[in-house]
């Protein structure tokens, strides 16, 4: 003869599970900051977003990707596939705000780096290493220091980068090709205007007649 045990089974404890990882999550949620640059968590707020890039490019020489991929102030931005997207869009008269910002924002990244191509040579200087303890030489509390061929090399490739940069982001002020351009009144086009005026012949006398 075989005896069954009964198992009791309360089928409130599934459901006590479930209302307990649910108010896990919701309190979850709740600790997560919000991302300031998005509209209700879902969409990316442009103007929030174009006004932290644009401001990090004018005031930096990194590039828009490494800008995006880093965040800002600990929050994602998006991608570079959805800025590059906001800036080809274009309204009914053809313009784009976006992308006028983002080309002020270029221009102003040739001027940062022009100020940090001015401190430039102080990156080529390096410490003098003592050849038996390959340790800096220190003189009057201070490492003597000097500008070796590899230092020089790596300073002058980097200034010819930021320099073609700048030519390219700012061409007028910072490009090699020297042009003259004519312009008008106000920067506008020359403007040409051709004038007549009747003149009236002097009075002939009778012996120019004859």
């Amino acid at each position: 003869m075989t005896r069954k045990t009964a198992t009791s089974t309360d089928p409130k404890k599934p459901a006590a599970r479930k209302r307990v990882a649910g108010t896990a999550a919701r309190k979850a949620a709740a600790k997560a900051p919000a991302n300031p640059f998005k509209i209700n968590s879902k969409e990316w707020n442009r103007e929030k977003v174009m006004d932290a890039v644009c401001n990090a490019i004018a005031s930096s020489s990194k590039s828009i990707t490494t800008i995006l991929a880093a965040g800002h102030q600990g929050h994602p931005l998006p991608d570079y596939a959805t800025v590059a997207r906001w800036l080809n869009e274009k309204d009914e008269n053809g313009a784009n705000p976006i992308c006028d910002q983002y080309a002020r924002a270029k221009e102003a990244q040739a001027e940062f780096m022009a100020e940090e191509l001015a401190e430039l040579h102080n990156k080529a200087w390096v410490p003098v290493l003592d050849p038996d303890t390959g340790m800096p030489i220190v003189v009057d509390g201070r490492p003597l220091m000097t500008v070796d061929k590899a230092s020089a090399a790596i300073v002058r490739l980097e200034a010819d980068n930021k320099k073609w940069l700048m030519g390219k982001l700012k061409p007028r002020r910072f490009g090699d090709k020297v042009t003259q351009e004519h312009v008008g009144e106000g920067g506008g086009p020359i403007k040409a205007r051709i004038a007549v005026e009747f003149v009236r012949p002097p009075a002939r006398s009778e012996d120019d007649e004859s």
